[in-house]
Order: C-alpha cells, then sequence, then structure tokens
C-alpha cells in the first residue's frame, strides 16, 4: 500500500493502528512518513460539509427493520456499508454465525458485525434486540480478537508497544515502525527521506526480492495474494473503489485512490514493473483508508488488520522465493 532504486518508492505512510494520530498542523501532507502524538485530530472531518456531517452521523446511527412475513429482526450498529442501505436488505442467505446454524432463521433476532459485516444469532452473542438498541457498535469475538492483536502488535527492531511520547519513522518497505533512536534517525532527517528502508530490509536477499521484474509465476503469486485478500472478512471496505454517491467529498480529500480490484487489474495487464512497485499501490489503499477515517474507526481498524494480513503473506512470498 531494497539496493533498492528511487523509483521502488512507496507509498508515505500515516500510523500503524488505530490509537494514534497526526501532529503538528492542519497542513501536514497525508504522505509524511514521521508519526507524531495522537493530541492533534486530522484535518480530513475539519473540511466536512453540514451534509457530509449528517452522512457520517447516519452511518453511526442504529436502525431496526422486520422482514415480513418472517418478522425477522435486525440491527446494523453503524456503518451502512457500501449503498448506505439500511437493514431491510438482511437475506437469510448472509447469516454465518459461530454456531454454523446458517440456515436457521427461527431465531427471529440477527445483529450484523461492524467490522466484517456477517451477521450472527443474537441469542448466540448474548444480546437481545433492546440491548442492541443501545449499542453504537457491535464488534464479533473473531474480529475483536483481530483488532486486539493489531493493537498490540510490537515495534521497532528492539521488538517493543507503541509509545507514543517517542519519536518513529516508517520503513517504505516492511511497513515497521522504528524508534530514531534505534536507528540513528532524528526528526529533521526523517523530512529529508524521499524513501526509507529500514536496516532489516536493506538486505541483498531482500532487496533482490523487491526489485525482482513482474512475470509469469511472479504474477501469479501475486494475483493468488490480491484474492487471499479479497477473502478476507474484513477487507469489503477495499475491494471496490468509493463510491462518490456514497461519499461525496471522498475524491476531494483522496487525491490517489486505490482499491483490491484495481489493483487485480493493473497485475492482470502488467502495470507493474517490480514487486516494490506492487508494494506501493497496496500501501495506498491502507494509508487512504486511514487518512479519510477517524483512526478509532471501523474502517481504520479494518485497514490496521487486512494491512497486517498482506504484510505476512508478503513475508511468506518472499521466504518462497528465496528457497526456490
Amino acid at each position: 500500500m531494497k539496493a533498492i532504486n528511487n523509483d521502488c518508492t512507496t507509498s508515505k505512510r500515516t500510523r500503524p493502528m488505530a490509537s494514534i494520530k497526526f501532529s503538528e498542523d492542519d497542513q501536514i501532507s497525508p504522505l509524511k512518513k514521521v508519526r507524531r502524538s495522537r493530541n492533534n485530530n486530522i484535518h480530513n472531518h475539519q473540511d466536512l460539509s453540514d451534509n457530509d456531517e449528517n452522512f457520517l452521523n447516519n452511518r453511526k446511527s442504529t436502525t431496526i427493520s422486520k422482514i415480513k412475513p418472517k418478522l425477522i429482526t435486525t440491527i446494523n450498529t453503524s456503518i451502512q456499508r457500501k449503498s448506505n442501505k439500511l437493514s431491510s436488505d438482511f437475506k437469510p442467505e448472509n447469516i454465518d454465525c459461530n454456531c454454523k446454524r446458517n440456515n436457521d432463521i427461527q431465531e427471529k433476532f440477527f445483529i450484523q458485525c461492524e467490522l466484517c459485516s456477517r451477521w450472527l444469532h443474537g441469542k448466540c452473542v448474548g444480546l437481545t434486540p433492546r440491548l442492541a438498541e443501545k449499542m453504537n457498535e457491535f464488534i464479533c469475538e473473531n474480529c475483536a480478537i483481530l483488532t486486539q492483536r493489531a493493537k498490540e502488535r510490537l515495534y521497532c527492531i528492539c521488538q517493543t508497544p507503541y509509545d507514543e511520547s517517542k519519536f518513529y519513522i516508517g520503513c517504505d518497505v516492511c511497513a515497521d515502525w522504528l524508534h530514531g533512536s534505534c536507528v540513528n534517525i532524528t526528526p529533521e532527517d526523517a523530512e529529508k527521506f524521499e524513501v526509507y528502508v529500514c536496516p532489516r530490509c536493506s538486505t541483498e536477499k531482500k532487496q533482490e526480492f523487491l526489485n525482482k521484474s513482474i512475470t509469469g509465476e511472479t504474477r501469479k503469486k501475486l494475483l493468488n495474494l490480491i484474492d487471499q485478500l479479497l477473502a478476507h472478512k474484513m477487507s469489503w471496505p477495499f475491494q471496490k473503489p468509493v463510491d462518490v454517491k456514497d461519499v461525496p467529498n471522498y475524491y476531494k480529500i483522496i487525491k490517489d485512490p486505490m482499491d483490491l480490484t484495481t489493483l487485480k487489474t493493473k497485475v492482470l495487464n502488467n502495470k507493474f514493473r517490480t514487486i516494490c512497485d506492487f508494494i506501493r499501490d497496496v500501501n495506498k489503499i491502507f494509508n487512504n483508508c486511514r487518512q479519510f477515517n477517524p483512526i478509532d474507526s471501523a474502517f481504520s481498524q479494518c485497514a490496521n488488520v487486512v494491512d497486517n494480513c498482506f504484510r505476512q503473506l508478503l513475508e511468506n512470498l518472499m521466504i518462497k522465493d528465496q528457497n526456490s
């Protein structure tokens, strides 16, 4: 989203997890790599019109609907996804509860997970319609575990949790964040970097992999990687381009949009020269999401989880390539 050429730059990254905000003033480019304090708000939503604010508020409204003749109560606790449709679009075939009784619609009450968009039996998650009505959001147990893992991620070569009091710089290859003190880089030095590659990504083997031309078998492997991301239950916000009808101001803020379907089309049409070029566009997907949405939003949480999944898949791909 290397004996690395400057051509192989990845897009500058914002923050690695949902509890981190940008800094300084509202004029800071979203492409800056240097992570700052969480004390300041991202400028995106300060520029929203009243209509846009109403849209964002409506996304977080709890809606209840009844589907006749079965009188099934469904609750979608916040993001009216993609087309902003209400939960009256619920269909029995969309049930994907952990109990695996997906054909059981005698339950009468279902609730949708904020992150993975699955519908679950209310009884299976210990909720009644009255309790669900009072919730701002519902996150299923599986998604809660994934988001918690993202928050507990260890950073830097010293492998420690994020500390907002310290200065970090982001690697444009592996997406890790490193203490400036651990890599001997000051905030002033970081501002001068067009691209920063951490010590772990500067090895000869890793540079060789990242600068590898995308042909034949490599293209098939990248397409398979994209398919795995598309199949991820929390990748739904990134599967297709954002519809301007749903989010009118999106392209006023995001000038270089990217999504998984567009990414796959570019791979199929040989638009990437190297794996490094491919990584740069993947970085755009998650960075755009973090730039546009509040850092504690469900969208940003999805970005953190799917981004971590991508890094793991990419690492596995590199290991297999080196062993082949």
